[in-house]
C-alpha cells in the first residue's frame, strides 16, 4: 500500500509539466533550447499576439503542482508506518518523496516567485492561502529536501525515479539559487564544493556515482542514447 502512495507522487510530473505541452510553452517558449514552432503554440515561441498566459494555463500548472506536493506530504507523513524491515529501506523509499516535493517547489518558486508552502497532507480546503517568500521556501523545504534525498537515495541509476545523483545535481541549483535572495555565502560554498564532487566522480569514470558525459555533444542526442543516456543525472519518462 505504501508503494502505491509512492507511485502517486510522480503523475502531475509526468502528466502536466515534464510530459505536457502548457509547462513547456511558459517555461522554455522563445528560449534557445526549443525550436519554433510551426503551427501549435508558435504565438509563445515568436512573442507574437496571443501568447499570454491564460488562465487555465494557470489553474492546470498549480493544480497538478499542489497535487503532487499533496501526495508527496502523505508519503512523507505516513513513511513511519510503513511495515520495511529497517530504517534504511524505509529511508531509501521516502526519500523519493522529499526529491519530488523539492522538484515540485523549485520549479514553482522558479516561475512565480512566493507561492504557498505546505509541508503537512491538508486536513481541508484553504480558501486564503497566503504566500510565503522564496528563501522560506527554499530553507525549509527544496534544501533540506534535497539533501535529505542526496543521503538516502540509491546510487543506481533508474528512470523517472530518482537516484542519489539526480538528487545532487539539482541540490547543487538549489544552493546557488538561493543567491537570488541575498548574500548566502555558506549556500554557494556548499554549492562548490558539490559540483567538484561531482566532476571528480565525473573525471574518474563515474564509479562512485554514476556521473559521466560523452565525449562529443553529438552522443548526447543521438537516438541510441535516448532511453539509456548515461549523461542525465535523472531520465524522466512521460505518458
Amino acid at each position: 500500500g505504501y508503494e502505491g502512495i509512492l507511485n502517486n507522487i510522480y503523475f502531475g510530473m509526468e502528466r502536466a509539466m515534464y510530459g505536457y505541452g502548457e509547462w513547456t510553452i511558459f517555461t522554455e517558449a522563445g528560449t534557445d533550447i526549443w525550436t519554433g514552432a510551426r503551427g501549435y503554440a508558435s504565438n509563445y515561441f515568436h512573442y507574437g499576439m496571443g501568447g499570454g498566459w491564460k488562465t487555465n494555463m494557470m489553474q492546470n500548472t498549480l493544480n497538478v503542482a499542489y497535487d503532487g506536493i499533496g501526495s508527496c506530504n502523505v508519503a512523507i507523513k505516513y513513511a513511519p508506518l510503513a511495515p520495511y524491515t529497517t530504517e534504511e529501506e524505509r529511508n531509501r523509499k521516502v526519500a523519493e518523496a522529499h526529491f519530488m516535493r523539492a522538484m515540485y517547489y523549485y520549479h514553482l518558486v522558479e516561475q512565480f516567485g512566493g507561492v504557498t508552502l505546505y509541508l503537512e497532507p491538508a486536513t481541508e480546503a484553504d480558501l486564503h492561502p497566503s504566500k510565503n517568500e522564496p528563501i522560506e521556501i527554499y530553507e525549509k523545504c527544496i534544501i533540506p529536501d534535497l539533501e535529505f534525498a542526496m543521503e538516502w537515495l540509491p546510487v543506481e541509476e533508474r528512470t523517472t525515479r530518482p537516484s542519489k545523483k539526480s538528487a545532487m545535481g539539482f541540490l547543487c541549483k538549489a544552493y546557488i539559487q538561493t543567491m537570488e535572495y541575498g548574500e548566502h555565502t555558506e549556500d554557494a560554498r556548499k554549492a562548490l564544493e558539490l559540483a567538484k564532487t561531482m566532476m571528480a566522480d565525473c573525471e574518474g569514470g563515474g564509479g562512485q556515482y554514476g556521473i559521466m558525459m560523452y565525449p562529443t555533444i553529438e552522443e548526447i542526442f543521438t537516438q541510441e542514447n535516448n532511453f539509456g543516456n548515461t549523461e542525465a543525472l535523472w531520465k524522466h519518462r512521460f505518458v
